[in-house]
């Protein structure tokens, strides 16, 4: 029987939190309980293992590495969720979180990083700078050329002002 891909990350348990309820409608890809697969992976959106990957992953988006699971890979994600095995470098642009009873041997770069207590992290990690989108400058307000600025005070604008101890605004 096929599961449907929405609910693949709607699962019982102490591992599953609120996040999981918000990203599993999006699920693009899963690698199933017992499956193995060795290459290259790039996706956007989500993709969920709960086999075995090896291999270069590559993603805007979010990776899930559910309980049970092995991945031994180089990974640019923007977002990874490791409640399974990852053995290999984590480069992620948004954040990575270790669930318990996850395991990470190797190191991770990521602005946010978020490990759950029982979780095994052996390797090293580099905080880094979160990756602001582009903006669009914003305009300055303009005065109408013919508006003068006044103030309460100093209803002349002259300097100083009779008596107010007050100074042009």
């Amino acid at each position: 029987m096929m599961k449907n891909s929405t609910n693949l990350l709607k699962k019982e348990g102490p591992m599953f939190g609120k996040d999981e309820k918000e990203i599993a409608t999006e699920v693009m890809g899963y690698i199933g309980k017992g499956m193995t697969v060795d290459g290259k992976m790039n996706f956007e959106g989500i993709v969920r293992v709960d086999g075995n990957f090896k291999g270069e992953i590559s993603a805007n988006g979010t990776l899930h590495v559910g309980e049970g699971a092995v991945v031994d890979a180089q990974m640019n994600v923007d977002k990874a969720i490791i409640c399974g095995e990852v053995k290999g470098a984590v480069n992620a642009t948004n954040r990575v979180e270790l669930k318990a009873p996850g395991k990470m041997l190797g190191d991770i770069r990521t602005p946010t990083l978020i490990v759950s207590e029982g979780v095994i992290f052996e390797g090293n990690c580099v905080m880094t700078k979160k990756e602001k989108p582009a903006e669009t400058p914003k305009e300055k307000p303009t005065k109408p050329a013919a508006v003068q600025e006044t103030s309460l005070l100093n209803p002349g604008n002259e300097p100083g002002g009779k008596g107010t101890g007050m100074r042009d605004v």
